[in-house]
C-alpha cells in the first residue's frame, strides 16, 4: 500500500515540472491549482514534506519570459504542439515555462500585440497572468474566435493601444467592467465584429483615448450604457457603430466638439434612434453615410445646421441619412437659409 501511495506522489509531483539553468526538475503548476480552477475532484494532496518541496520548487519555477517577443514565440509553439489546459504534451516549450499556460510568469513584459492572432481554436485560461507592465494589446485576440475565458482581474493600466484587441474574437463575452483603461489612447477596432460582446462598460475612463473608430464595428449584441463616457478628446469617430444592430443608447451627453469624422458612424445600426441634437459638431468635416441603413432613426437634427460653415471645405454629406427612417433623406444644402434638411426639413 505505501509503495503505491508513494508511486502516486511521484507521478503527481512530476506533472508540468519544467528545467532550470542547472538541468533541476520545478514544478509550475499543480493538479490541484488546475482541478480547483476547474471545479474538479482535486487527487490526494502528498505528505506535508513533500508540499513543503513543492511551495519552495514553486517560488523557484520555470524560466520568465524577457519580452513580448520571447512569449509570442512560446505561445506560437505552445498552440502549435498541441497543447493546452487539458493537455500538458512535455515539449521544450513546457519543459522551460511550464503548464499550464496560466502559469506563465509574464511579469516583464509590456507589449503582447498579435499574442493570440489566428488562434481559432485557444480557450485556455490565462486569468492569472500578471500583466501590470504591459503598454500594448493590440490584436491580442483578434481572430482568436473560440476564446471565452475571463480576464477581469488583469490590471492593464498601463496600457495605451487596444487597437484591434478583440476584433473578430466571435464568442467572447466576458466582463471587462473593472479594468483601468484610463491610459489608453487607441481603441480602434477594439470590439469590432466580436458578435457575443456584450458587457457593462459604463464605467470605464475613456477620457485619454483619441480613436474611437470602428470600436464596436459590427458587435451585433453590444447595447450596453456608455452614456457617461469622456470623449472629449477623440477625433475620429468614423464607424463607431457601424453595423452595431442592437445598439440604441443615449449619447445625448458626450462631448464630441473635437471630432472631425462621423463617416459611418450609424450606418446600418438598425436599432438606433437617439436625440443628437445637442452635439457640437462644428469641426466635424465628415459625414458621409454617417446615419445611411439606420432604419430606426428619425431624429430632427436641425439644430446642427447652424454649426456648418457653407465655406467649409470637405463639409461631405453624401448619403447621411439615405435607408434611414427620415422623413427628409435628402442631403444637407449647407448654403441655404437654414441649412438642411437634417432629417427633417428645417424652417
Amino acid at each position: 500500500m505505501s509503495r503505491l501511495f508513494f508511486s502516486l506522489v511521484l507521478a503527481f509531483t512530476r506533472i508540468s515540472s519544467c528545467s532550470s539553468s542547472s538541468g533541476n526538475s520545478f514544478r509550475c503548476s499543480n493538479d490541484h491549482t488546475l482541478a480547483k480552477q476547474r471545479n474538479l475532484k482535486t487527487p490526494p494532496p502528498p505528505p506535508p514534506q513533500q508540499q513543503q518541496q513543492q511551495q519552495f520548487r514553486a517560488a523557484n519555477s520555470c524560466a520568465c519570459f524577457s519580452d513580448g517577443s520571447e512569449l509570442n514565440d512560446a505561445v506560437k509553439q505552445f498552440i502549435q504542439d498541441g497543447c493546452s489546459d487539458t493537455h500538458n504534451c512535455n515539449t521544450d516549450v513546457v519543459q522551460k515555462y511550464g503548464w499550464p499556460m496560466g502559469s506563465w510568469c509574464v511579469s516583464n513584459v509590456t507589449n503582447m500585440d498579435k499574442l493570440f492572432y489566428g488562434a481559432s481554436h485557444f480557450n485556455d485560461d490565462i486569468s492569472p497572468w500578471d500583466t501590470a507592465q504591459v503598454t500594448s494589446m493590440e490584436t491580442m485576440f483578434e481572430y482568436a474566435s473560440s476564446f471565452h475565458q475571463d480576464l477581469s482581474a488583469w490590471d492593464v493600466s498601463k496600457v495605451t493601444n487596444m487597437i484591434r484587441m478583440f476584433a473578430h474574437a466571435s464568442a467572447f463575452n466576458q466582463d471587462l467592467s473593472s479594468w483601468d483603461v484610463s491610459q489608453v489612447a487607441n481603441m480602434q477596432y477594439l470590439f469590432g465584429y466580436a458578435s457575443s460582446f456584450h458587457q457593462d462598460l459604463s464605467s470605464w475612463d475613456t477620457s485619454q483615448v483619441t480613436d474611437m473608430s470602428y470600436m464596436f464595428r459590427a458587435a451585433s449584441s453590444f447595447n450596453g450604457d456608455i452614456s457617461s463616457w469622456k470623449v472629449s478628446k477623440v477625433t475620429n469617430m468614423w464607424g463607431i457603430f457601424y453595423e452595431a444592430s442592437s445598439f440604441n443608447q443615449d449619447l445625448s451627453s458626450w462631448d464630441i466638439s473635437n471630432v472631425k469624422s462621423m463617416r459611418n458612424m450609424f450606418y446600418l445600426a438598425s436599432s438606433f434612434n437617439q436625440d443628437l441634437s445637442l452635439w457640437n459638431i462644428s469641426r466635424v468635416t465628415n459625414m458621409e453615410y454617417m446615419f445611411a441603413g439606420a432604419s430606426s432613426f428619425q431624429q430632427n437634427l436641425c439644430a446642427w445646421g447652424p454649426q456648418i460653415s457653407p465655406t467649409k471645405k470637405n463639409n461631405i454629406m453624401t448619403l447621411m441619412f439615405w435607408g434611414s427612417n427620415c422623413p427628409a433623406q435628402s442631403e444637407p444644402n449647407t448654403t441655404s437659409t437654414p441649412p438642411g434638411p437634417f432629417c427633417y426639413e428645417c424652417v
